[in-house]
């Protein structure tokens, strides 16, 4: 259970970005605080018709956001089977903390426009849910 699902080729996971809050923005600093949640959706074909709890080991997509700083939590708050006809799996995860950003350009202060970037990056990272973390092996993918 803690290999992507078969199949033949990579694996497509849809991903959507919630922006929650964006505070404490320091132009002096190039930091500022945030909390994304990340939404990701996959199909899981060993799970299509399953009832009941899941498997503890059961593999789910991962990510990390690059430029956050030490203070940044990682909350998991679902994963679970979103239809057992499919297999289509949801799993919600929430990042909150500092992150640095590029220095703002304020030439046209106090008219300028500036952005903010979140940099979130994966090699194959995965979570279980059970809570294991780890990270497929170069080249490795779903066995088929």
């Amino acid at each position: 259970w803690r290999s992507p699902p078969p199949g033949h080729g990579p694996l497509e996971v849809a991903v959507r970005f919630n922006l929650n809050k964006l505070s404490d923005v320091d132009t002096v600093r190039s930091k500022a605080y945030v909390s994304v949640g990340i939404l990701f959706y996959w199909t899981d074909p060993r799970l299509v018709g399953w009832a009941g709890a899941l498997p503890l080991a059961l593999w789910g997509p991962d990510c990390w956001l690059f430029n956050a700083l030490t203070d940044l939590k990682e909350v998991l708050q679902d994963f679970e089977l979103d239809d057992p006809k499919t297999g289509r799996m949801r799993r919600y995860c929430r990042y909150m903390g500092t992150i640095d950003f590029n220095q703002l350009e304020l030439a046209d202060f106090p008219m300028d426009v500036n952005a903010i970037e979140l940099t979130f990056r994966t090699s194959s990272h995965w979570a279980s849910l059970d809570g294991r973390t780890g990270q497929l092996p170069r080249g490795a993918g779903p066995k088929t």
